[in-house]
């Protein structure tokens, strides 16, 4: 992991620049103006626009001909691809994350750690006509939510700590407070939120383990509020706390 002094001996200020305006685009806000990105960076116009004409060139970014928004280019796929493919957990995983998903009638999710977020690595979607969907590629805090506070109660506490500085705007609990609530989840062994991130949903979530003991990824189950009641989430529990120990001992994990 780069430490913060080889960042700031580094650290490339126009690239920086570039990944701030890449960063703004999301699954709810997919399209933005040149006035939309100015209003959410401290950065002058002239330099915003010149950034986009680059990324536009080298296909990262397209513009809609009609509105003149841009948005991220299916070029980006390719790098998801590439950074997907070298998570082996995803073809082990995936026949266990089937089965689940069947059990449950829900949607099942492995997340890992990228970089100060977690991100969605491998899915199966419910196919229930109401249901909460993830994307692959779907970046998720790791303080707010039951698969990010799973994969955060395994993070090393400087990492921690730069973790929760990211957040602090949308917490209210304070360091000190988060610390002890993981160390909770890593007593217990799971995690579980009611609506901590999104309106009406409920997930539980429990670590993977790989085959020297680390905890790299969780197993994540999502599900509408109304579905929510104390049969339910019992059985979640139980089922999900199954199935993560399969895939853990699929990995080699012995324990």
């Amino acid at each position: 992991m780069v430490t913060d002094q080889e960042f700031e001996r580094y650290q490339i200020r126009a690239l920086q620049k570039a990944l701030d305006i890449m960063d703004c685009f999301t699954p709810k806000t997919p399209e933005l103006t040149l006035t939309d990105l100015q209003k959410r960076l401290d950065m002058d116009k002239t330099n915003i626009y010149r950034i986009l004409v680059n990324l536009e060139y080298r296909g990262i970014l397209r513009r809609n001909p009609e509105t003149g928004k841009f948005r991220l280019s299916l070029q980006m796929l390719r790098y998801s691809q590439a950074s997907l493919a070298k998570y082996e957990i995803r073809d082990i995983a995936k026949p266990f994350l089937q089965e689940l998903s069947k059990l449950t009638g829900e949607t099942v999710v492995i997340n890992t750690v990228q970089g100060l977020s977690g991100i969605c690595i491998e899915r199966i979607n419910s196919e229930n006509i109401l249901r909460i969907t993830a994307q692959l590629g779907q970046s998720v805090p790791l303080l707010r939510g039951a698969s990010g506070k799973v994969l955060a109660a395994y993070l090393e506490i400087d990492k921690l700590r730069a973790v929760y500085e990211k957040e602090r705007p949308q917490l209210t609990a304070s360091f000190g407070q988060l610390q002890a609530e993981l160390q909770k989840i890593r007593t217990e062994g799971y995690a579980i939120s009611y609506e901590e991130i999104d309106p009406g949903t409920f997930g539980v979530s429990f670590p993977i383990f790989c085959a020297s003991g680390e905890v790299r990824e969780n197993l994540s189950v999502m599900a509408p509020m109304f579905r929510c009641n104390q049969q339910q989430v019992k059985r979640l529990l139980g089922l999900t706390q199954q199935y993560a120990m399969m895939i853990s001992h699929a990995r080699g994990y012995l324990k």
